[in-house]
């Protein structure tokens, strides 16, 4: 697996202050790659990954079906100093070429049902004006995955690691 920090190559895809570029404990790394997983098992949709693209394309394709204040959004702060984050969960949507279908994906990183209740309410508006839409969750069941997110699971030695059979 392989972690690209280099700033202009991420400025060359327009994305050049990108949270990705930041290191990232090993679990958070293993969600990436259930995400990509998701992603690469529908090679026939077009996929949307930065905020700016999610809603650049909903605007384009909703046209008035939308108002702005109703796409999937935090907001942080009051008055001058508001900043509103859009799709701010950063999971992929696939648009279906030809079908109007979109898939949303979710990745369950914990046991709690309030992470995915709150992703599902931000997208209530949206999901209601599309005419159709499926929900994907990807879930991991390896205990340690919660360990290795926070970055507190035990890390092997390189000895170690060598004494695995392959």
């Amino acid at each position: 697996m392989i972690h690209v920090h280099y700033k202009p190559l991420w400025a060359a895809v327009g994305e050049p202050d990108t949270r990705f570029r930041k290191p990232a404990a090993p679990g958070r790394m293993i969600e990436r790659v259930m995400l990509l997983d998701a992603v690469l098992d529908e090679p026939t949709c077009t996929w949307l990954g930065p905020a700016r693209d999610k809603r650049r394309y909903f605007i384009r394709h909703l046209e008035s079906r939308l108002d702005a204040r109703e796409y999937p959004h935090l907001t942080f702060g009051d008055g001058p100093e508001k900043t509103v984050r859009y799709f701010p969960d950063k999971l992929p949507i696939g648009v279906s070429p030809g079908l109007d279908h979109h898939a949303f994906v979710y990745l369950v990183t914990s046991r709690s049902p309030m992470d995915f209740r709150l992703f599902l309410l931000r997208h209530v508006p949206l999901l209601r004006v599309l005419f159709r839409r499926s929900t994907r969750s990807g879930v991991s069941t390896h205990e340690s995955s919660h360990r290795l997110r926070k970055g507190s699971a035990k890390r092997l030695s390189p000895k170690r690691v060598a004494a695995v059979p392959s």
